[in-house]
């Protein structure tokens, strides 16, 4: 009997599980663990090695997830100053309506001075919107990288599955069916392809988040300091200001 197969549907091949040395879960080759009980513990470092790393990888893709979370209330808290900025900006027209409709000796003072804090709205504005740019651009990064860990998960998986197999492949027992070692070492390589393209990814990512940061740069350097001070202390922390 052929020892590999893929379960399509699985029902069909249930029987044939209980008495092949491996078995395949879709794409991903893998050994029974009732015939890994033949394997004795001093030849399972290697696959105590690869399930360490299986812990670790796991253990990553958790930090990445809390990332992914807090990037996202970044988002929130960006795009709740954006509101602020629009209030802001619809206040400034209105004082400097008010302005225009005034008389007094002063009034073209008044004028000049309300349509500076309109400008510095309208810029304050630029600035909140490409603040939201770039905590949405840290979201995408943070997703990126979770992805990364999850498919270090995947190629962890599939080093655990090869040791396995060479164990069982090792102990050379004419009462099981052979281990075809290549499966699993394709499957391992599968997954490495895998890792580098989503770390290609997150690196494309990385570079993107690069840009919004210099755009936002850029519309800090585009509000007034007198704006800042008065209307928005916290751009004093903001790149570039």
């Amino acid at each position: 009997m052929n020892k590999y197969f893929y379960i399509l549907p699985v029902a069909l091949f249930a029987a044939a599980c209980q008495s092949s040395s491996h078995r395949s879960y879709g794409e991903q080759p893998m050994i029974d663990d009732q015939v890994l009980l033949s394997v004795s513990v001093s030849e399972r470092d290697d696959i105590n090695a690869a399930r360490t790393q299986r812990s670790e990888a796991l253990d990553a893709v958790a930090m990445a997830q809390r990332e992914v979370e807090r990037a996202q209330e970044r988002v929130s808290i960006a795009r709740h100053d954006v509101d602020i900025a629009e209030d802001e900006i619809d206040a400034a027209h209105a004082r400097r309506d008010l302005e225009l409709s005034g008389n007094g000796s002063d009034r073209q003072k008044r004028i000049d001075e309300a349509t500076d804090v309109c400008n510095g709205a309208h810029a304050h504005a630029a600035w909140a919107g490409a603040q939201v740019a770039t905590e949405e651009g840290r979201v995408e990064q943070a997703e990126a990288r979770m992805a990364v860990a999850k498919k270090r998960v995947g190629l962890a998986e599939a080093r655990i599955e090869l040791a396995k197999a060479e164990a069982v492949h090792a102990l050379e027992r004419p009462d099981l069916e052979p281990v075809y070692l290549a499966d699993f070492e394709r499957a391992v390589s599968d997954e490495e392809v895998a890792l580098k393209l989503a770390e290609i990814d997150a690196q494309a990512c990385t570079d993107k988040l690069e840009v919004r940061q210099d755009a936002l740069e850029s519309r800090a350097k585009s509000v007034p300091a007198t704006y800042r001070m008065e209307r928005n202390p916290m751009m004093d922390d903001a790149p570039g200001s």
